[in-house]
């Protein structure tokens, strides 16, 4: 079966895509980043992980202030006794390079006023749910400030601490410290 898209839909560029699929999302985008009506009623949404990254790095050059960076601090479970071997078979330059769906990547880069995807329920009560969008106010060492942008939390402040993920769907298992939200949606 095949599906015709709409011409209207359609963005044809010569140039660099990701900038023109920018620009017509985000028109007159620097006037309007304090706007949580702007925000919340854009989104940029990629076929891959891969297709976010690209588009992640390059809208983050266009949000004025401090880039923050955050690693995860990575380990193998149940390494057993010997453990030199088992560092040796899997390096951390190793366990830093996963790239799986279930677990956000190695190197997380934020600035303020960035919109973020929470990738997991912390407390549905509060709003805190997999999938709620947040914009980013504040980063500091070993956690994120966030606020609320969608639903009906909207505007509730919370604080996001390092939390321990564990994929379940692998033999063995990478446990991972790392902040829990990623870019899912690719937005400033």
């Amino acid at each position: 079966m095949l599906i015709k898209i709409p011409d209207q839909y359609i963005i044809h560029t010569s140039g660099d895509p990701i900038q023109m699929l920018f620009e017509v999302t985000y028109p007159d985008f620097l006037q309007n980043i304090s706007s949580h009506e702007y925000l919340r009623s854009r989104a940029i949404l990629t076929p891959t992980n891969i297709v976010v990254d690209e588009t992640n790095i390059q809208l983050l050059e266009k949000i004025p202030g401090t880039l923050f960076t955050y690693l995860s601090q990575d380990s193998i479970d149940n390494a057993g006794d010997d453990d030199n071997d088992f560092r040796s078979t899997f390096p951390f330059e190793y366990l830093n390079s996963i790239n799986m769906p279930c677990i956000p990547k190695h190197e997380l880069k934020l600035k303020v006023g960035v919109v973020v995807m929470l990738m997991r329920n912390l407390n549905q009560i509060m709003g805190l749910c997999n999938g709620t969008r947040m914009i980013v106010r504040s980063c500091r060492k070993n956690s994120i400030e966030c606020e609320i942008l969608c639903g009906s939390h909207v505007g509730n402040k919370h604080i996001i601490p390092r939390i321990e993920m564990i994929p379940s769907d692998i033999n063995w298992s990478l446990n991972s410290n790392i902040f829990s939200f990623q870019f899912r949606y690719v937005m400033p």
